[in-house]
Order: structure tokens, then C-alpha cells, then sequence
């Protein structure tokens, strides 16, 4: 995967940064970044995966902060960075509590994000897995959502729902669970590219498929419950459903592009 990621940065960075500038250039100058940026990119991300299996969740974020600063346009790096903290290094916690730091450490990282490179579609782009992030945890870790209250005085689906208005787009919406749904559903096929775990991969179709169950039971609603349901039984199990199958699933035809650029 890190060969991956360097090569997606490296293009990156040989592109002019498009839709907005970053927020805070006396910290990184255009000029200097540009120049010192193929030298520091691989130092930088040796040392985000030394940290991410190593550091505390501080570490992690400074590290991914600079990699960031390094890459401000790639919001879909940024996202990846912070999902670490939300997803795998969350869910290694078996305190409720510590588990609710390493998520609030990577929803933190995303409004950092913000700060570094701002235009509509990135500040969206991290406004949707904001909350995105904090619904697919508290919906699958009942004790973290409880913490999330007890901590914040809120619950987490008024949180996400304060994420959600705050695209101008969703403002006013009155199907933002539809919404959500979809920009989960969506994010997969650049998850998979990403390389995300199977772990958060899973979390994702189920939260997709919990909000799915609570939309209204029409054919579009139905048909997708039922592609994601394949889905989630080829992450689960996929001696039980060969790629042939999935792949003769109309509405995961992105999704399965992904998988199978990931396999080769």
C-alpha cells in the first residue's frame, strides 16, 4: 500500500493545486514546499507508518499533519490519514474511552484539513466523512457512542446531523440519512483503491446497510440493501462468493473495478 500511496502523492505534487490555496502559506510556502517535497514526501510517510504502528495517536496526527502540509489538494489522502485514527487504531482500543480519542484525534486531523487546503468540494469532501466517520463507529460500538454523549453532552447522530448541514447542498435537507447513506456508498470504490483494511471496509458497507434499513423500502432502497449485502458477504467470507459473482452485481460495478485494480 505504500508504494501506492507515494505514487498518487508523487502525482499530486506534480500537479497545480486546483479550486482554492492553502489557508496558511507563511507555514509552508508554495515555492519551498515544491522544491523540498520529493525529498521529505518517503521520509514522511516512513515515518507515519512507523507511528501508526509504534506512536501514540499525538505522534500519528503531527506526522500526518506534515504529510499533509506536504500534499495540502489530496483531501483523499487526508481522509485516509485520519481514517487510521478513527478506524484501526479506535477499534484496537478495548476502553471506550481510548477508543473515543484515537475517533475524535482523526475527525480533529480532517478539520486540520481544512485549514491547509480550502475549496467547496474538499471542505465537503471532509464536512461528509466527518460524519461519515463518527456514525459508522458509534453505530458499531454501542459503548463508544455512550462514551461520545457522556464526554461531548450530545449524541452522536446530532453530531453527525451538525456535519451534514453544514454543506450548503444539505442544509435544508429533509433526507439526510439518504444522503449519508450515499456518500458512504460512493467513498467505497476510493477506500478500496486507498487500500483501507477489510476491517474498515466491512464498517463502512454495514453502516450503509444499517442506514439503508431505515429509509424508506423503495425498489432503489431494496436493490442496493441487497447489492451491499453480496458485498458484505464477499468481505466476510469470500471463499463463499467467488469475484466472477460479485462482479454480475449491477450497482457494485464501481466498486469491483476497484477490487480488481487492487488485485492486480
Amino acid at each position: 500500500m505504500r508504494t501506492l500511496l507515494i505514487l498518487i502523492a508523487a502525482l499530486l505534487y506534480g500537479t497545480a493545486a486546483v479550486g482554492g490555496a492553502p489557508t496558511q502559506p507563511e507555514r509552508l510556502p508554495a515555492l519551498g514546499r515544491d522544491l523540498v517535497r520529493p525529498l521529505l514526501l518517503p521520509i514522511v510517510w516512513r515515518g507515519l507508518e512507523s507511528a501508526s504502528r509504534r506512536g501514540s495517536p499525538e505522534e500519528y496526527a503531527d506526522k500526518g499533519r506534515v504529510l499533509m502540509a506536504l500534499v495540502p489538494q489530496w483531501t483523499e489522502g487526508h481522509v485516509h490519514i485520519a481514517g487510521q485514527l478513527a478506524f484501526d487504531a479506535s477499534i484496537a482500543q478495548s476502553d471506550p474511552d481510548a477508543a473515543l480519542d484515537r475517533l475524535v484525534a482523526g475527525i480533529d486531523l480532517l478539520s486540520t484539513s481544512a485549514q491547509i487546503y480550502s475549496s467547496p468540494r474538499a471542505t465537503e469532501t471532509i464536512l461528509r466523512n466527518q460524519a461519515a466517520f463518527l456514525y459508522i463507529r458509534c453505530a458499531q460500538d454501542l459503548d463508544l457512542a455512550t462514551a461520545f454523549h457522556r464526554r461531548f453532552g450530545v449524541f452522536p447522530d446530532e453530531r453527525v446531523e451538525a456535519y451534514m448541514r453544514a454543506i450548503p447542498r444539505f442544509a435544508d435537507s429533509e433526507h439526510l440519512q439518504t444522503e449519508l447513506c450515499f456518500s458512504i456508498i460512493d467513498s467505497l470504490p476510493t477506500r478500496v483503491l486507498l487500500g483501507e483494511s477489510p476491517d474498515r471496509l466491512l464498517a463502512e458497507v454495514s453502516g450503509a446497510l444499517s442506514l439503508l434499513e431505515q429509509l424508506p423500502g423503495d425498489t432503489d432502497s431494496r436493490e442496493w440493501h441487497a447489492s451491499l449485502s453480496i458485498l458484505r458477504r464477499y468481505l466476510v467470507s469470500p471463499d463463499d462468493i467467488s469475484f466472477v459473482e460479485l462482479a454480475a452485481v449491477p450497482r457494485l460495478e464501481k466498486i469491483v473495478a476497484a477490487l480488481r485494480e487492487r488485485r492486480h
